[in-house]
């Protein structure tokens, strides 16, 4: 686990070298985030290096290696 984050809906975001996981406090309900080839949406690396909740209650995703090229993701 290299980063928490708890919004204020009751959301856990954990960040790993796995992909992001989303725990549901109140039903304790995971749901992992991986990258998905073609969805430009997703993750654009497995590795997630931080996270950062915002006022405006967005989740900012940091992931990758800092040293590895862009079109690889980070």
């Amino acid at each position: 686990i290299s980063s928490l984050v708890e919004d204020k809906n009751g959301q856990l975001w954990i960040a790993t070298r796995n992909g992001l996981n989303c725990l549901d406090l109140e039903t304790g309900q995971f749901k992992l985030f991986l990258p998905e080839a073609g969805n430009e949406k997703s993750l654009s690396h497995t590795e997630v290096r931080s996270l950062y909740l915002d006022q405006q209650q967005t989740l900012w995703i940091g992931t990758g290696y800092p040293w590895e090229d862009n079109r690889a993701g980070g």
